[in-house]
């Protein structure tokens, strides 16, 4: 390896498996659910990082 790369000689090229990385899913929770993440989270309002 170099030990160093001079970066503007690359080509850039957009990464063909980022819309493969992150699919949004959409779920209908229970009021129970919630109230047990949101018990469960550090914050008060950041329960849905938890359930991430």
């Amino acid at each position: 390896m170099k030990p160093e790369y001079d970066l503007t000689k690359m080509k850039s090229r957009p990464n063909p498996y980022a819309k493969k990385l992150k699919q949004q899913v959409n779920l209908s929770l229970g009021v129970e659910v919630i109230e047990y993440f949101e018990k469960k989270s550090t914050r008060k309002r950041n329960f849905v990082s938890t359930i991430n």
